[in-house]
């Protein structure tokens, strides 16, 4: 009977044992390993926030109020980090120049080009944009080679677009070999859902005397991205001289390179709005459709579509094809007001055809009686403020302008005791971030005792059981 009490004490001291060491282990682990692994957000109040992130491309960014660009040209940035809009708004962005970089783009006879692109985002590369509020974006791009221009990003690989909301006028002017223009994206493959888009787009060929490939779409201008519940509302407008691909949704639907294989899906969409076209071209294709202009490999699913679409071809060739305007125009100016869930806007209308545009956006506006203080402003960064809203209740936040520097006046005469004291206090104070720092590190010790005096209270039991047990 001992020798089975004896071995009933060595079971249970061995699942303390093991206990003890696996709480430990994974103490040290998921404390020290969540501090570093938590996902850090850059948060972004200003257009020089913005500028920063091509520093960090790879890195992961929220928007923490509207932005409002107007004034400052925009150049593309090539990202492959994460930006969270966080159901706020970039306002009047305006983009005129090409990236830097270049991808290669495939047509419908998998002939392959250097393509330069135009967008907020150059090129996306497996990155991720959600939430945002793209308002009263302008592309207006003149290329001499193969282009690309879309509102969220020129070119897109294996990245997602969710819950964006997008309000945009692109126009390309090209005639290199293979070009095209698309409402989120121009060119590439991945994920947009949850996605609405007001857009007007314009294509023109500025050379007749050569045969080129032209994509247009609401979403897209060619590719595989997969679509669902999206709302695509466009004003389409292309004059051709070659080929021409035009869709609500894409221009052509393309698996690339050679040889890929992918199953993917158009659902839940709804595609709004005409195109109007011409293709000045004897050997006529013409493919102008609600969603895909072309489709090269059927290999998606569908269903929950609907639409509401116009295809509207010209045949006078001799003109642009553009938004109706007057030759003369005369517009009258109203601003709308923002409020808390609406931006303002300045509203143009013509007294004599009737044709009206919005301009101008201006942010959402909120009232706050008090504010908090999230971060003090210095002479080298601004500070942040918080407060409700008394209207709508919602969270807001607002920066405050650095400091001033501090004017620096010598003093001619100063008694060698103050000089003293004033070393002494300089020597004996500790910057705020040291002591940040010692008080970590003070509570880390204090965790680390707690864990072995656990263990040593522990242990002492054990011996105390194996003392007792060889006793009988």
């Amino acid at each position: 009977m001992s020798g089975y009490i004896r071995n009933r004490q060595r079971i249970w001291i061995m699942r303390i044992l093991t206990g003890i060491l696996a709480t430990v282990f994974f103490y040290n682990v998921f404390y020290d390993a969540g501090e570093v692994s938590a996902i850090e957000y850059s948060e972004i109040y200003t257009y020089e926030d913005l500028l920063m992130m091509a520093d960090n491309p790879d890195g992961n960014y929220i928007l923490m109020q509207d932005i409002d660009m107007n004034g400052r040209e925009w150049k593309p940035i090539d990202f492959s980090g994460s930006f969270d809009g966080n159901g706020y708004a970039l306002l009047n962005v305006t983009v005129t120049g090409l990236s830097d970089s270049t991808m290669q783009t495939y047509d419908g006879n998998m002939k392959v080009y250097d393509t330069y692109l135009a967008g907020f985002f150059g090129v996306l590369s497996n990155a991720s944009v959600s939430n945002l509020n793209l308002i009263n974006y302008h592309a207006q791009v003149t290329a001499e080679q193969p282009c690309f221009v879309g509102s969220i990003a020129g070119y897109s690989e294996n990245s997602t677009i969710t819950g964006c909301n997008i309000n945009a006028y692109i126009r390309l002017d090209a005639h290199d070999r293979m070009f095209g223009v698309g409402g989120i994206v121009g060119y590439g493959n991945g994920r947009i859902e949850g996605t609405d888009a007001t857009v007007q787009l314009i294509c023109n060929d500025t050379d007749s005397a050569n045969r080129d490939e032209q994509f247009l779409g609401g979403a897209y201008g060619a590719g595989y991205f997969d679509l669902d519940n999206c709302h695509i509302d466009i004003d389409g407008y292309v004059s051709e001289h070659g080929y021409v691909h035009n869709g609500g949704v894409a221009g052509l639907y393309i698996l690339y390179p050679s040889g890929t294989v992918y199953e993917g899906y158009l659902t839940n969409t709804r595609v709004t709005g005409k195109i109007s076209f011409y293709e000045d071209n004897t050997d006529r294709r013409a493919y102008c459709k609600d969603f895909i202009g072309e489709v090269m490999n059927w290999t998606y699913q569908v269903a929950g579509n609907s639409s509401d679409f116009v295809r509207d071809e010209s045949y006078d060739y001799s003109v642009v094809l553009l938004p109706h305007t007057c030759a003369e125009p005369v517009y009258t100016k109203e601003i709308i007001a923002a409020d808390c869930e609406n931006y303002g806007y300045e509203l143009y209308h013509c007294q004599i055809c009737g044709y009206e545009y919005r301009d101008n956006y201006i942010a959402r506006e909120h009232i706050v009686e008090e504010w908090r203080i999230v971060k003090e402003a210095s002479v080298d960064d601004y500070g942040v403020e918080e407060g409700e809203c008394t209207l709508c209740g919602k969270s807001v936040r607002r920066i405050t302008e650095k400091l001033e520097e501090p004017e620096t006046t010598e003093t001619i005469t100063q008694s060698e005791t103050e000089s003293t004291e004033l070393i002494t206090e300089a020597s004996t104070t500790q910057p705020e971030n040291e002591t940040t720092n010692e008080a970590v590190s003070e509570t880390k010790n204090v965790e680390w005792i707690a864990v072995a005096a656990l263990c040593i209270v522990v242990f002492v039991i054990i011996i105390a059981v194996l003392i007792k047990g060889k006793r009988r």
